[in-house]
């Protein structure tokens, strides 16, 4: 009997190992493949029209997602980068999807707070020459709504559906002529930041949506605060080619399915009052409920407001990861150090160190990422006052804490870099 627990122990330790090479190979190939580029606009580009209130396909079928709360038409879609569904307590919150990513807590329920993070993605194929996509539109000038990608190309500079906040409406898509001439099956993706819904596109009744998965797709899970998601830009952000970091990322690493789970002001001993907004008090729902197979976390620049020790935060971290991998062994994490907006401070160095010495403890699963021996952000100026000792200049903006757009775009660049350059020190590992 003893011998037969030890050998499906041995056996367990093993199959964790080869999904552990698995996920480390697969995610290597995507990042090659993506060549650390972002989408350029596409060539030629579609004519995008102003949002209507009412269809203008007078003959044609609406593919809707959902109808009184259940699918009706959701497996003509793909749907990655969060939990996508009915939203509860949104009206109207029984035809459109949203894609729950994190959920926050502070003295409430955490269970009936969902939130929305940048990145999200529906994503499908269809042959129509015209078309409309029928979506929840966000306010406009705060960057929300979505981007359009078609062929893995931005169909359109900025961000479309931000305007007449939580109305639904069409927007007409129509390539060349709109005639038979331009119809080819194109992949189409709307990657929306952390507002806006889904409810489904119409065409006329020649043509139908498929879904487009990803051949390779894992879940990428990254981790965190408000660093991944909150633009503070003097620039109009609502015309900006590219999104938040968290947004970004997916594309970097070449894998669709990127959540971005980020609460501002969280981490793992911040806010100082709470009940349920520390990463440990959220990894059952925000983590481990999502699966992933891969985790990039890059919390803890918030600690640093109540001042940790290293002895002091540690423990917190390690209880987070032996929670995680409890769950899924097999997981791979890439743990960054504090990713702030400024300077280090001395909390900020004992956050790292208690970071870099938890990842030491398990090296099969956690590689970690250091952002701070040569800074990724430095000097001491910021969007709209530059001093001209540093990148800070331009990746921080005027609240001196979250990046500008260009700021997200360099974080996401050194974040995909670091992932890629850890990459072959965790395959060593499962030897």
């Amino acid at each position: 009997m003893a011998i037969d627990i030890i050998a499906r122990g041995l056996a367990t330790a093993e199959v964790a190992r080869q999904k552990r090479l698995r996920v480390l190979n697969t995610l290597r190939a995507s990042i090659a493949k993506a060549d650390f580029t972002l989408p350029v606009l596409a060539s030629p580009l579609p004519t995008i029209g102003a949002p209507l209130a009412a269809s203008a396909i007078a003959t044609g079928t609406t593919w809707q997602v959902a109808t009184g709360g259940n699918p009706l038409h959701a497996a003509k879609f793909t749907f990655v980068g969060g939990a996508w569904q009915c939203p509860a307590g949104t009206f109207p919150n029984t035809e459109f999807y949203k894609a729950i990513t994190s959920r926050v807590g502070n003295g409430t329920n955490p269970l009936l707070n969902p939130q929305q993070g940048p990145g999200s993605r529906v994503r499908f194929t269809c042959a129509a020459p015209s078309f409309e996509l029928y979506v929840q539109m966000s306010a406009a000038g705060v960057g929300g709504g979505f981007r359009l990608k078609v062929d893995g190309k931005l169909a359109f500079s900025g961000v479309l559906g931000n305007g007449g906040n939580g109305l639904i409406r069409y927007i007409p898509v129509t390539w060349g002529g709109g005639t038979a001439a331009d119809r080819k099956d194109r992949n189409y993706e709307l990657e929306f930041s952390a507002v806006g819904g889904f409810v489904g596109i119409r065409t006329t009744n020649l043509y139908k949506p498929q879904p487009w998965p990803q051949a390779d797709g894992l879940r990428v899970l990254l981790h965190g605060d408000s660093m991944l998601g909150t633009i503070i830009d003097a620039a109009n952000i609502d015309t900006a080619l590219y999104g938040a970091q968290g947004a970004q990322l997916g594309d970097l690493l070449g894998q669709a399915d990127t959540w971005s789970s980020g609460v501002g002001g969280s981490g793992w001993m911040a806010p100082a009052a709470h009940t349920t907004s520390w990463f440990n008090d959220r990894v059952d729902i925000d983590v481990i409920a999502n699966a992933p197979d891969v985790i990039i976390e890059t919390g803890g620049g918030n600690d640093a407001s109540v001042s940790p020790s290293q002895a002091t935060i540690q423990p917190l971290i390690e209880t987070w990861l032996n929670t995680v991998l409890a769950a899924k062994p097999e997981t791979i994490v890439f743990m960054t150090g504090t990713l702030i907006g400024s300077g280090a401070g001395a909390s900020h160095l004992a956050i790292s160190a208690a970071k870099a010495a938890a990842a030491a403890k398990v090296p099969r699963n956690v590689a970690f990422i250091d952002t701070l021996s040569d800074p990724w952000v430095s000097g001491t100026g910021r969007d709209g006052a530059p001093i001209g000792d540093g990148n800070r200049d331009w990746v921080t903006g005027s609240d001196g804490a979250h990046p500008t757009n260009e700021g997200h775009r360099h974080l996401a660049g050194r974040v995909a870099r670091s992932v890629a350059r850890a990459i072959p020190g965790l395959i060593a590992a499962q030897a």
